[in-house]
C-alpha cells in the first residue's frame, strides 16, 4: 500500500494527499504522509473506533462516525481511499453502492487502493483446513482460511458464528495447541469472540472484487504480499 501511496506522491510533488480511510485501521491511520496531509477515517462502530484510533492530530488525523454507503465527505474532496479488508465487512450486494460513494468523494486523478481478502477459484474443504491447522503460521492465518472454506456462496458470507460452531466440534484442547504451535493462548482464545454474534464477512474471488469495482474505476495493478498465505490477502490499486 506504502508503494501505490509513493508512486501517486511522486507524481503529484506539490499536492499533499486529502487521504479517507474506509475504517479505523490504526497501522494506516499512522501512515507517514508528506507534510501538509490529511487523513480522515471513517467508521459506525464507536465501540471500535474507542478501541483502536491513535489521537486525533488537528489538521492531519482525524475520524468521523460514518457509513460507507453515505460518505460523510464533499464530492471530490479525497486524492487517496484506502481500506484494509474494507469491502470484506459488507455484503456483497452493497459491494457497487460503495465503489460508487468512493467514486464520488475521489477526485478524477486519485487512487483506491484496497487491501482484500479473496478465496480461492475452487473452494477448499473445511475439514482440510482444521486438518492442517498445526501447520498454518498463525492462528489468525488458520480463522481466515476456514471462514473462506466455508462460504457457501459470496452473496451470503460467512457468519463468524457458523465458523465458532465448526471450530467446536472437534473439541481441540488449546493448551495442547499453544505447546504444539507455538502460538500464545491470547491469539486462539480470540475464537471465542465467533461465539454469538451474526456478524458475517464476504470473500469474494478477485475476478468477483473486479467486477464490482470495475463500473466506476480503472484496474491500475495488484500487489501480492510475500507472507504467508498472500495471494489470497492482495493490495487492488484503482483510479478513477
Amino acid at each position: 500500500m506504502l508503494s501505490a501511496i509513493a508512486e501517486w506522491i511522486a507524481l503529484h510533488p506539490a499536492t499533499p494527499p486529502r487521504t479517507l480511510l474506509l475504517g479505523v485501521t490504526p497501522a494506516l491511520a499512522q501512515l507517514q504522509l508528506p507534510p501538509g496531509s490529511s487523513l480522515t477515517g471513517v467508521d459506525h462502530s464507536a465501540i471500535m473506533t474507542k478501541a483502536v484510533w491513535p489521537r486525533n492530530i488537528p489538521d492531519q488525523r482525524s475520524v468521523l462516525r460514518g457509513s460507507w454507503l453515505a460518505l460523510p465527505m464533499r464530492d471530490m474532496s479525497c486524492d487517496l481511499v484506502l481500506g484494509d479488508g474494507s469491502m470484506n465487512c459488507i455484503p456483497y450486494s452493497d459491494f457497487r453502492a460503495l465503489a460508487a460513494e468512493v467514486r464520488r468523494v475521489l477526485r478524477s486523478d486519485g487512487l483506491f487502493i484496497l487491501r482484500c481478502y479473496t478465496r480461492p477459484v475452487v473452494a477448499e474443504d473445511p475439514a482440510v483446513v482444521i486438518a492442517e491447522l498445526p501447520g498454518h503460521s498463525s492462528f489468525d492465518h488458520f480463522r481466515l482460511r476456514l471462514l473462506m472454506a466455508l462460504q457457501s456462496s459470496v452473496e451470503r458470507g460467512t457468519a463468524v458464528h457458523d465458523a465458532y460452531r465448526y471450530w467446536s466440534k472437534w473439541n481441540f484442547d488449546k493448551a495442547s495447541l499453544a505447546t504444539q504451535t507455538g502460538w500464545s493462548r491470547e491469539s486462539i482464545d480470540m475464537i471465542e469472540l465467533y461465539r454469538g454474534p451474526n456478524t458475517a464477512h464476504t470473500f469474494p474471488t478477485q475476478a468477483e472484487f473486479q467486477s464490482a469495482l470495475g463500473e466506476f474505476f480503472h484496474h491500475i495493478k495488484i500487489l501480492i504480499p510475500s507472507y504467508s498465505m498472500g495471494e489470497s490477502c492482495p493490495t487492488l490499486v484503482h483510479r478513477p
